[in-house]
């Protein structure tokens, strides 16, 4: 589903309005030089500007009563100051820098933070937010960095050779075990949440931390917001749907409230997908988040979503034939968590989460039904006696009951319950000036195979220079098997890779580099027979292998071109498995060898207004063809797909508003992501080639999001 939430491009927009309080000057480094582009705003208000090439700025304002300004640089230490009330003010400001040298050693080795307070900072939330590609998914804009894989008919994480299974998203330290919308084949899923529920990132393509588990190759950990400043809410339309909140701030509490309907009618009417559907994409959304401050430090938090989705849409069986798939699935999903300081070097946390997922698929071949239910419950301690010395502990229990059947036959049925049980220490020890350790182990129970798992964790890191260093990772890593396979034969072995990191990190002066080469070792896979009867036991296995290998390379430049940020992502990939009903060791349809992505934003500050460019392009994915003797030898074309987008600040009936236009696929690249074959040969014996496409040959977001105080 087409949606997107901007309302925080407030905070990165400026607006001029004349009124009572009146400030011009200039902005400068320690040495004098001008900042361009440094945001100048007074807080708790989005009443702000930017300064030009030369570091000069006007700010005036119709607000009243005396303000605090506040001045914001990348790289450079924040600054704030007292305005008295109607104030004509000439000021110099003079910033400083952030300190770039890496004096405390950090692990980085396979992780991209982009939350503001953490140490391993690539990319921030705003960066996120605003790349052309994502169409506010999270997921979206994390496809821009390396390791993960362009799979766009699908819409999922797919990271360093894994499936999308492999990877699990976490909030606020509790495993959500559906994070997608549900979709129809060829059509991509998007994420449950929007960007705006969270304040960071924390995204690991490998090496992750014993905190965390059930995932064989990649950890998403979201955090969500804290207590927001002051009461407010919104509004949003769009060419797919409306949308609105309210956010309710009381003394140490709030409450928000929020709500999608998104509907592809009109969408579809003005942007024609090449298939009509019978029934066009229909979803409803609705969230409530609440947070209560306990003690000084304290915070509990509760989050509420629900989400339904119906469509039917068209699927080709064969080059000349189209069936109709209906889909009506609902979601809903509850987190409460609780974090506190019990003394000056203890830390408790913990938390119960429950995930409800209601699936019905119905085709020409059958009416599918997936009911998923999972809970989870966890609780740790952090002992953290100096800078130097972080030592975490806790125990992590899941539930996890899953249906599925073929309503249209009696008997086929399948399902599981499974409860997982895992305990887990760690401990992070800087060892002087250049070194630093950290060391964890993760015992898992698996109550279908009454066995236990050892999961070894560790990660090395030494300074090497003023601004760089470099980081190792070692680990193993357990999941379930997935679900549609464990449904049918309880006693499936969890799934385990081994992973190895060599990464290397430098950062000075607004440009950061990194390169990271890993491997991967992947045992008890699950393999089956297509021929043989689904449904028996027997059928599925855990003889499975594989590995994956590669190198991934990013840069970001911040400082070259004035109000210019950009970034380029490139991956090197080379994997093979036997596993599912592979005949030999062969690349997965889902993996392109080489993935590159350049992203930027440039900021014009006399327009008010921000344009962003993304370009992703991947080389041809493997695919089999049935006609032929040879497996998966095939190769789709090339992918690319060029993007833009703008965003403009106003003031429109008292209220702050952005206008915002997005659209994929500019240059219009026709070329089909991948095929797949038809399930019987024609009446010449030959099995009929389909091509897999975008939905439509461009996408186009219009948006109008007013903030109202």
């Amino acid at each position: 589903m087409k949606k997107i939430q901007l309302i925080f491009l407030f905070a990165l927009l400026s607006v001029t309005t004349f009124g009572q309080i009146s400030i011009h000057g200039k902005v400068v480094d320690t040495r004098n030089h001008p900042l361009p582009g440094a945001n100048i705003y007074f807080e708790n208000t989005y009443e702000g500007t930017t300064s030009d090439s030369d570091g000069v700025f006007q700010l005036t304002s119709e607000l009243t009563g005396a303000q605090r300004l506040k001045v914001t640089f990348l790289g450079y230490i924040p600054y704030t100051v007292a305005i008295p009330a109607k104030a004509d003010t000439a000021m110099v400001i003079k910033l400083q820098p952030e300190n770039n040298k890496v004096d405390e050693v950090v692990i980085t080795a396979g992780t991209f933070g982009t939350a503001d307070d953490e140490q391993t900072v690539t990319l921030k939330a705003i960066d996120i937010l605003t790349t052309p590609t994502s169409e506010g998914d999270v997921y979206g804009a994390l496809r821009t960095l390396p390791g993960t894989q362009q799979v766009a008919e699908d819409g999922r994480l797919f990271v360093r050779g894994g499936e999308a299974y492999e990877t699990k998203t976490f909030i606020d330290g509790m495993e959500m075990q559906q994070p997608y919308s549900s979709s129809t084949p060829d059509l991509p899923s998007r994420g449950r949440f929007s960007p705006e529920l969270f304040k960071g990132t924390l995204f690991s393509t490998g090496g992750y931390s014993a905190e965390y588990g059930q995932a064989l190759s990649s950890a998403l950990i979201l955090r969500t917001i804290d207590l927001p400043e002051e009461s407010d809410a919104s509004i949003g339309l769009l060419n797919v749907g409306l949308q609105g909140g309210y956010t309710k701030r009381f003394d140490r509490a709030s409450v928000s409230v929020s709500g999608e309907y998104y509907n592809l009618g009109l969408n579809n009417k003005i942007n024609p997908p090449r298939k009509a559907f019978a029934e066009d994409p229909v979803q409803m959304n609705g969230l409530v988040h609440a947070q209560v401050k306990s003690g000084k430090q304290g915070m509990w938090k509760t989050l509420y979503s629900f989400n339904h989705h119906k469509l039917i849409a068209p699927y080709a069986t064969s080059s000349t034939n189209w069936e109709n798939v209906a889909l009506n699935s609902s979601n809903q999903y509850v987190n409460s968590t609780y974090r506190n300081m019990l003394s000056d070097v203890w830390m408790v946390y913990g938390g119960i989460s429950g995930d409800y997922y209601d699936d019905h698929i119905k085709m020409e071949e059958g009416s599918y039904h997936i009911l998923d239910r999972y809970s989870q419950g966890r609780a740790g301690l952090k002992y953290l006696p100096s800078e130097k010395v972080k030592i975490n502990m806790g125990l992590d229990a899941n539930w996890h009951d899953n249906e599925r059947s073929n309503e249209n036959v009696a008997g086929q049925k399948a399902g599981f319950t499974q409860r997982t049980l895992a305990t887990y220490a760690e401990g992070e020890l800087q060892l002087g000036d250049n070194w630093a350790v950290r060391l964890g182990v993760r015992p898992e129970y698996f109550g279908l195979l009454q066995k236990v798992k050892v999961a070894p964790r560790l990660s090395l890191a030494r300074k090497t220079g003023e601004h760089s260093q470099l980081s190792l990772a070692y680990g193993a890593f357990y999941q379930n098997a997935p679900d549609e396979f464990l449904a049918f034969n309880h006693q499936l072995k969890a799934e385990e890779a081994k992973h190895f990191i060599l990464n290397y990190q430098y950062s000075y002066d607004k440009r950061d580099f990194r390169v990271e080469t890993y491997y991967k070792d992947y045992q008890n896979l699950v393999k089956f027979n297509q021929a043989s009867n689904e449904y028996a036991p027997s059928h599925y296995t855990s003889s499975g292998t594989g590995y994956s290998k590669g190198v991934d390379v990013f840069f970001r430049d911040r400082k070259s071109i004035p109000l210019l940020d950009y970034w380029i992502a490139y991956s090197y990939l080379d994997t093979k498995r036997d596993y599912r009903d592979f005949p030999e060791k062969a690349t997965p349809g889902f993996v392109a060898k080489n993935t590159l992505s350049l992203v930027g934003k440039y900021w014009i500050a006399g327009w008010n207004t921000q344009f962003g460019f993304s370009l992703t392009a991947a080389s041809g994915r493997p695919y089999d063809d049935p006609n032929t003797p040879e497996f998966m030898e095939r190769k789709a074309p090339a992918y690319s797909n060029f993007s833009l987008n703008a965003a403009h600040l106003a003031y429109l009936f008292g209220n702050y508003t952005i206008f915002y236009c997005s659209v994929g696929n500019v240059l219009g690249r026709d070329k089909p992501y991948t095929y797949r074959y038809s399930d019987k040969p024609n009446g010449s014996g030959v099995y009929e080639r389909i091509p897999v496409q975008a939905e439509t040959l461009r996408s186009i977001i219009l948006g109008v999001f007013i903030q109202i105080k």
